[in-house]
């Protein structure tokens, strides 16, 4: 009983507008956490014009790059950790970012959904199987069982003694019965050593 395998969509299929987002928004966390802040920058220039061994044109300078650090500062959304949503270059707008990650998320759940019913396929096909192999072998102890009771009447069938003793058949039998039943209940297995069975001659 073979299993069809559904074909699965990778992650990466599943998910490509959120995995865009998420991988620019990591890198804006590396671009923050890999500069110095605006106001770290801004106090060193600050730091520098109070040392006041400056010229007048490097004063200026030094003024100017403040000037472009305020202003950068003030404009800029990934200011001291702040992290944006840069929209994808295939997403015209964020309402259309919306919807199109609500409809990957919706999508991933008919995924899972669908995964899981082969699992429950498949496991069906495993307890039939295992209901199947423990028939198998019931149906193996009965035969051994049937095989033990067999050995005790060979004495006579191959005609090592005409008679058996009335007692030791009956004791012989009940014994190779119950053994019999052991096997039968350990699925076939050997587990005790059979006595031998000896002729009674009269």
């Amino acid at each position: 009983m073979a299993s069809k395998t559904i074909p699965k969509p990778t992650v990466k299929e599943i998910f490509p507008i959120h995995l865009a987002v998420i991988k620019d928004m990591l890198e804006q966390s590396k671009h923050i956490n890999n500069n110095a802040s605006y106001q770290e920058s801004i106090n060193v220039l600050y730091n520098k014009l109070e040392e006041g061994n400056l010229s007048t044109q490097e004063y200026e300078l030094t003024l100017n790059e403040i000037d472009d650090l305020r202003r950068e500062k003030a404009t800029n959304p990934n200011v001291n950790g702040q992290i944006v949503v840069n929209l994808p270059s295939n997403i015209k707008s964020l309402d259309q970012l919306q919807k199109v990650t609500h409809s990957e998320t919706d999508n991933a759940n008919k995924v899972i959904k669908s995964v899981e019913k082969e699992n429950e396929s498949m496991n069906q096909q495993i307890n039939e199987l295992k209901a199947k192999i423990e028939s198998n072998n019931n149906y193996i102890g009965e035969i051994i069982n049937q095989q033990s009771l067999n050995d005790v009447a060979k004495p006579i069938i191959e005609g090592e003694s005409k008679y058996y003793d009335a007692k030791k058949f009956y004791s012989d039998f009940m014994w190779q019965k119950a053994t019999g039943l052991l096997q039968n209940k350990t699925f076939g297995k050997k587990v005790v050593k059979y006595p031998n069975l000896v002729s009674s001659k009269k």
